[in-house]
């Protein structure tokens, strides 16, 4: 999964070296922007991790998660536009709800 959250939002983060610093890699970026969604480590913590500074950690965050949303809003977020598709969304709901609802009855 972690291959194809780089390999997909990797056009959306990747930028230029410059002359006076080289770009943080992408595969970076990720990998603290997963660790922050997981821990919920603050943005010093995460940068002491990955020794790259609070300020740049802070920068890039908001970046990696408006790539991925963006990357892939088009095929996990899909909103129906029938009635019909809004009653099988229901019913998908209704069986995952009473599949983890039903072994904690007594």
């Amino acid at each position: 999964m972690f291959d194809e959250l780089l390999e997909r939002s990797t056009p959306r983060l990747q930028r230029q070296d410059t002359k006076f610093r080289k770009a943080i890699p992408t595969g970076l970026k990720l990998a603290v922007f997963l660790r922050y969604l997981a821990t919920g480590a603050s943005y010093a913590e995460l940068g002491y991790n990955f020794r790259v500074g609070k300020e740049t950690v802070q920068k890039f965050v908001p970046d990696v998660a408006t790539a991925i949303v963006a990357e892939f809003s088009a095929e996990v977020v899909n909103f129906p536009t029938t009635p019909e598709g809004w009653l099988e969304i229901a019913r998908q709901f209704e069986s995952r709800w009473y599949k983890t609802i039903r072994p904690l009855r007594i």
